[in-house]
């Protein structure tokens, strides 16, 4: 019998942390263009950083609903110029990005990811994502502008060299004939 009560009395204090932890959390929605999939891409990562450890409920919504939302904590994901109202970034060249951090009248804070591409604003995306993943929310997301990368294309390059063991069928000593 004491067995069932220790465990009614684990389950019920397990069940108040969990609706505590729930309760803590911070609704938050990230708009952003899903028709592009560089900023899908990004997106998606960020709001698995959002996410990440429980601290932010994350809905997603387009750009033409941005008026809409009431959430205290708005990501906006665009390419510079692509949403009316958006904070005025100049000097960016291909693949540049600017983060604004934006208080508005509502007291909701908006963090605008720009890129002057929509390359640009997946980095910017996932700059934000590595923040909030390092550490832990928003709060160190500041302004930021990177007009020119330091590399022009970035991707991964593979500069192997060639195996000699290799076989090339074009060896025609006696012992390379033999092991073909």
């Amino acid at each position: 019998m004491k067995t069932n009560n220790f465990l009614k009395t684990l389950w019920v204090t397990g069940a108040l942390v969990w609706a505590g932890l729930a309760a803590a959390q911070t609704s938050a929605v990230l708009i952003y263009d899903d028709t592009k999939p560089a900023i899908k891409f990004a997106a998606g990562d960020l709001k698995a950083a959002l996410e990440l450890k429980r601290q932010f409920t994350v809905t997603t919504a387009p750009p033409a609903q941005i008026a809409l939302q009431t959430a205290p904590v708005q990501v906006i994901v665009t390419t510079n110029g692509a949403i009316a109202g958006q904070p005025a970034v100049a000097g960016l060249s291909k693949e540049g990005f600017a983060i604004r951090r934006v208080t508005t009248a509502t007291n909701a804070t908006q963090w605008w990811v720009i890129g002057n591409d929509p390359a640009g604003a997946m980095y910017a995306a996932l700059e934000v994502a590595e923040t909030v993943k390092i550490d832990g929310g928003l709060g160190n997301v500041n302004n930021k502008q990177l007009a020119n990368p330091s590399l022009a294309v970035r991707g991964f390059k593979f500069n192997l060299p060639l195996d000699d063991r290799n076989e090339t069928y074009t060896d025609k000593t006696p012992s390379a004939q033999y092991n073909y």
